[in-house]
């Protein structure tokens, strides 16, 4: 579109010169002062009409076709972002590693997911998903995440895209919250049903990724459960769920408010994700 508008343009400009300065040549050139010349003036002047004889509204003109292109340019591009979809700016950056990876925040958009006053798990889990994947692509992997901002994605989306991409791994990011406020503790998921190959991959997946998390951070290990969530269950490749800690527990809702705790549990599972891929 934006080609097509310099190049209609730019050719409009260019005819319109030529004829302008037609009509100086036949309207300055004594010479061409003859019956002829002034029924070619006239002809002239009435197809360009008061716009381009105008000396000052030609400038103007020749300045609106300069600056337009990158107007349009610059709307267009803002439009384009606010219709992105769940991929948006999530396309794997090119990499000497072809290993991708795929990092599933949970909840979004309407779907809030657990709240403790000011703390959203659909924000928490978007963060560390972000973290993880900055630093797996420090360490050369190629990763999408299902959703990169404040969107809903169905599930069907989300298995969907790990799916199609044939990606190496799935891990999904989730808070736990529960009426009782003494229960705290990071726990991760595996699916225990279908390809024993998946059932082993997923398992061992699962349990690197907590001793990770244990080790970095100090929680409450509670171990690597089974569970039958559609996420795990319905990907084709090794896929865990991890529970980072109960936003209902004071001491870990604390915790998960600081951005350095976020940080130390995001970076051991995308240390844990390297051991599995590299084991």
């Amino acid at each position: 579109m934006i080609l097509c508008i310099k190049s209609c343009g730019y050719s409009l400009f260019l005819s319109c010169e030529k004829k302008i300065k037609n009509v100086k040549k036949l309207s300055y050139d004594s010479k061409q002062n003859t019956p002829k010349a002034r029924v070619k003036r006239a002809k002239l002047s009435k197809n360009l009409g008061p716009i381009f004889t105008n000396n000052f509204l030609y400038k103007v003109f020749v300045l609106f076709i300069c600056l337009a292109p990158p107007l349009v340019t610059s709307c267009s591009y803002s439009s384009g972002i606010e219709k992105e979809s769940y991929l948006a700016a999530n396309a794997p950056i090119k990499t000497l590693n072809k290993q991708l990876i795929v990092i599933d925040p949970g909840h979004g958009g309407f779907d809030i997911g657990a709240r403790v006053r000011s703390v959203q798990e659909k924000a928490l889990a978007l963060k560390t998903a972000t973290l993880v994947r900055q630093y797996l692509h420090q360490k050369g992997y190629r990763v999408i995440l299902t959703r990169s901002r404040d969107v809903s994605i169905s599930l069907a989306k989300r298995t969907t895209i790990a799916n199609n991409t044939k990606s190496k791994v799935f891990v999904s990011i989730h808070y736990n919250a529960f009426k009782n406020p003494q229960v705290k503790g990071i726990e991760v998921y595996y699916y225990n049903r279908g390809s024993k190959w998946r059932q082993k991959a997923s398992k061992k997946l699962a349990q690197l990724v907590l001793d990770g998390m244990i080790a970095s951070t100090g929680a409450k290990n509670r171990g690597i459960k089974t569970g039958n969530f559609h996420v795990i269950r319905e990907t084709n490749m090794p896929a865990i769920l991890v529970e980072g800690g109960f936003m209902t527990n004071s001491q870990e809702h604390s915790n998960l408010s600081d951005q350095k705790y976020v940080e130390k549990m995001a970076l051991s599972i995308a240390n844990a994700i390297e051991k599995y891929l590299k084991t």
